[in-house]
C-alpha cells in the first residue's frame, strides 16, 4: 500500500514525457480530481491509497494524456475565472486570455440583472462568469449541439440554468423574433479567429480541439464581421461590444467596428502579457 505522494511523484515521472516541466502540476491536477482532494491535500494526507479502486480511472486518463491528449480533457475538467467546468474534445478549452473578455464586459455592466448575449458560448465558461459575477440573465448562441450540450450541463452544474439560455444556431439568428432587439447591456463572442492557413502551424495538442471553434476563415475574422454588423440591433444605446481577437487584429477589429458607424470609438485592451486581447465599442 503507498500514501497519495507517492503516487503523486510516480505519476509525475511518467507524464514526464509528454508534460516535460509541467509534470508536477499535471500529475497534481489529475490525481486531485480522481480523488476529490485539493492539491495540497495529496502531500499531507498520510492514509493508504486503495489502488485498486484508484488505478483503472488513474490510467484511463494517464493513457489518453500520454496519446497527447491535453490534460483538461484527460480529465474531463479545465479551470475559468473562480470555477471548475466540465470539458471533453466537442468544446474548446476555455484559457485565461479570455477572462479578459470577462473583466471588459463587467467593468461596464453593473448589476441588477443586465441582459447579456454571447455568440459561441462553447462550454459556457464566459456566460457562466458574467452570470455568477452580475447576475445577469444571458442569452448565448452556439452553432455545434454538442457544444451547446455541454454548455447547458455546465450551466445546470453550477446552479445558473435559471439564468442562462443557449440556443442553437449561427451567430445572432437565434434570437431574431424574440423580442430582444435594444435591450442587451453586452454582446460578447470570443470566436474563431485562427486564419484557414495557420492552422496547420498550431501547437499539436490543438488537434484535439474542435476544429469549428478555431477556424476563422481566410483571415480569421468570418464570425467577428458578421457579430461587429449584427450586434447592434440587439444593444441598448451605450451598451457594449467585446470580442476577443488573435495577436495581429486588434487593430484590423477596432477599424471594422469604427467604420461600421454604429459604435463609439473601439479600444484595444491588452491582457497580463502585453497582447493585444480584446476590443470594445459602445452602441451608439
Amino acid at each position: 500500500m503507498r500514501i497519495l505522494r507517492e503516487v503523486l511523484a510516480t505519476l509525475e515521472e511518467r507524464l514526464r514525457p509528454v508534460a516535460g516541466g509541467e509534470a508536477r502540476t499535471e500529475a497534481e491536477l489529475m490525481l486531485s480530481h480522481l480523488t476529490g482532494k485539493r492539491r495540497l491535500e495529496l502531500y499531507l494526507d498520510n492514509a493508504p491509497v486503495e489502488e485498486e479502486t484508484l488505478t483503472p480511472a488513474l490510467e484511463t486518463s494517464l493513457s489518453m494524456r500520454l496519446r497527447g491528449m491535453p490534460i483538461q480533457y484527460a480529465v474531463g475538467r479545465a479551470f475559468f475565472w473562480d470555477f471548475e467546468l466540465a470539458v471533453d474534445t466537442r468544446v474548446l478549452i476555455p484559457r485565461d486570455d479570455t477572462e479578459l473578455l470577462v473583466e471588459i464586459a463587467l467593468r461596464v455592466m453593473g448589476r441588477g440583472c443586465p441582459l447579456v448575449i454571447e455568440v459561441g458560448v462553447g462550454s459556457g465558461a464566459v456566460s457562466i462568469a458574467l452570470a455568477r459575477e452580475s447576475g445577469a440573465f444571458v442569452l448565448g448562441t452556439e452553432l455545434s449541439p454538442d457544444a451547446r450540450d455541454m454548455a447547458e450541463a455546465n450551466a445546470a452544474l453550477l446552479g445558473l440554468s435559471d439564468r442562462i439560455a443557449v440556443y442553437e444556431g449561427d451567430c445572432l439568428e437565434p434570437l431574431s423574433g424574440m423580442g430582444v432587439a435594444g435591450l442587451a447591456s453586452a454582446v460578447v463572442c470570443n470566436p474563431p479567429y485562427i486564419r484557414s492557413d495557420e492552422m496547420p502551424l498550431l501547437p499539436p495538442e490543438t488537434r484535439w480541439e474542435p476544429l469549428l471553434a478555431l477556424d476563422g476563415g481566410e483571415d480569421g475574422l468570418d464570425l467577428t464581421k458578421r457579430v461587429v454588423a449584427g450586434a447592434a440591433e440587439f444593444l441598448r444605446p451605450g451598451g457594449l461590444l467585446a470580442l476577443e481577437v488573435g495577436w495581429d487584429q486588434a487593430r484590423g477589429v477596432a477599424s471594422l467596428i469604427n467604420r461600421s458607424h454604429m459604435y463609439g470609438v473601439a479600444e484595444v485592451h491588452r491582457d497580463l502579457s502585453g497582447m493585444e486581447r480584446v476590443v470594445s465599442a459602445r452602441r451608439v
